[in-house]
């Protein structure tokens, strides 16, 4: 967005902030401004190569960011309520290879001004059209289904977002990205809260994917180039990636959902459908090339369709809170093509990729003893994270992709918190610890572990500072294990207003 764009934006904001405030003399239109203004740094305690996604050395900042989110809400009438948040961005980039990119193209702006606008929400809602009971929401937002802590297996309707997976940014674990569409939902007039939800966005949205993400499927498939022509003698090849069977940006590709939830025996409980894409690529077509002077292989990737049934409940037992999800995914029954061009001829091999079809799961529990002001406890199993798949055993064969990392295969995730809250709250004291298991047969090299202590201070309503030490520990072949030269400190101040 330019500089002018933004400027707009904000007096539009204000403008709008004006208009319904002086109309709130009048009578029932409401609107607030609010928002956060935010502060992450962070600093790595270790050297290392970051999982290949991040080199870097002991002493590095990880990350430096600043932000404003923009929130405004309100009522237009007793039946249209709106809300839109808008989030301005500042990250610190330090990574400048030449003079060109701290030039400043206009005004202030260059590489060294990185600046971004990122709008997460603009929509209104239509409560009792037509009848009491059914509200209309139309724009962009956010529909979050699952009832889990954090992360939600049947939560597929909007994106995650993969760009910033590896910011250690807490407000960023599993962020998943706003979309533009409609949801109509009905609150059915008996006594169990029944209510039926149904969502349409408007086109397919591939999930934001971290930098380097491109070399590094390049480099996988690369090695498995190398692997095939090193007995022969043939020098080292090259390795491309491109994508296609990308979604048409047309209402045939849009994303569909509907979930029927209730409250009964005092359990919330849910059971939903998902229609839509995967939002991450996958391959289609691996074409290796030996007929050159040096060998060469182009992975094409592509988003193919995805159906999910998904269970969800969560309620209270003898003060214990638990929950359960579980969702059945079903991809679409496609082949991955594996061509090899030889001197001799081509040879080639079609396999499914995916498992058809294949579950993800998680079950949790939390608890508040009676220890001084209530130590709280909080527990989780996953099985298998959003980036993950259950591949074939020909997958598996031909492309090596059973393992575990990222777009790899179903892993297990223990997850659990001790919290407790000192001086009226105003100072709270957290323990986080995750394990991930990739086997158990070799439990040793298949496992790693996270744990992050953390303390958050409040000194007065409406700020807070975190400072946070996180710690990875583990095999290397793991997927989190790849960070465990990547421990880090940061540091999370907020204001609300």
């Amino acid at each position: 967005m330019t500089d002018k764009s933004s400027i707009r934006f904000v007096l539009l904001l204000f403008v709008l902030v004006l208009f319904f405030q002086v109309r709130q003399a009048g009578a029932e239109p409401y609107v607030r401004l609010g928002g956060t203004a935010k502060l992450y740094t962070s600093v790595f305690t270790e050297g290392g190569d970051g999982g290949g996604l991040f080199p870097h050395k002991s002493g590095d900042f990880a990350l430096t960011r600043a932000e404003l989110w923009l929130k405004l809400n309100g009522y237009a009438s007793d039946n249209v309520s709106f809300r839109a948040r808008a989030d301005f961005i500042y990250t610190a980039d330090t990574d400048y290879d030449s003079i060109s990119e701290i030039e400043a193209g206009r005004g202030f702006s260059s590489e060294v001004q990185e600046f971004d606008i990122n709008f997460r929400e603009a929509s209104f809602k239509i409560m009792d059209l037509f009848t009491p009971g059914l509200d209309l929401i139309v724009g962009r937002g956010r529909t979050r289904w699952g009832t889990s802590d954090e992360y939600n297996v049947i939560d597929n309707l909007n994106p995650v977002d993969y760009a910033n997976l590896y910011s250690f940014d807490p407000d960023y674990f599993v962020r998943h990205e706003p979309m533009d569409g409609f949801v109509l939902e009905y609150l059915f007039p008996v006594d169990f809260d029944l209510k039926v939800q149904g969502v349409y966005y408007l086109a397919f949205k591939p999930s934001p994917l971290p930098a380097g993400f491109e070399s590094f499927l390049a480099l996988q498939q690369k090695q498995g180039l190398d692997a095939l022509t090193a007995p022969f003698g043939l020098p080292p090849g090259t390795s491309t990636v491109e994508l296609e069977n990308v979604p048409d940006y047309n209402i045939e590709n849009g994303v569909f959902g509907i979930r029927l939830s209730g409250n009964f025996f005092n359990f919330d409980v849910g059971l939903s459908y998902f229609h839509g894409h995967q939002t991450l690529p996958l391959p289609d077509t691996i074409v290796t090339d030996l007929t050159g002077e040096i060998p060469s292989v182009t992975g094409f990737y592509g988003y193919p369709k995805l159906d999910v049934f998904g269970f969800d409940l969560a309620g209270e037992l003898y003060s214990v809170g638990i929950w359960a999800e579980v969702g059945v995914y079903i991809p679409e029954k496609r082949d991955t093509v594996v061509l090899v061009r030889t001197p001799l001829g081509n040879l080639e091999e079609r396999f499914p990729l995916l498992e058809r079809p294949y579950t993800k799961f998680t079950v949790g529990f939390d608890y508040t003893f009676g220890i001084g002001e209530g130590l709280y406890w909080n527990a989780q199993f996953n099985r298998g994270f959003y980036d993950e798949f259950t591949y074939t055993e020909e997958a598996d064969e031909a492309l090596g992709l059973d393992r575990s990392g990222f777009l790899g295969k179903l892993d297990d995730y223990y997850l659990t918190f001790l919290e407790y809250s000192f001086f009226s709250d105003s100072l709270t004291v957290t323990m986080n610890f995750l394990l991930a298991v990739a086997g158990y047969s070799d439990f040793s090299s298949n496992n790693t572990w996270v744990l992050t202590p953390e303390i958050e201070y409040v000194p007065f309503d409406g700020m807070s500072i975190e400072v946070a030490y996180m710690t990875f520990n583990g095999a290397a072949s793991t997927k989190l294990g790849a960070f465990s030269d990547s421990d880090l400190v940061y540091v999370l101040l907020k204001a609300f207003f």
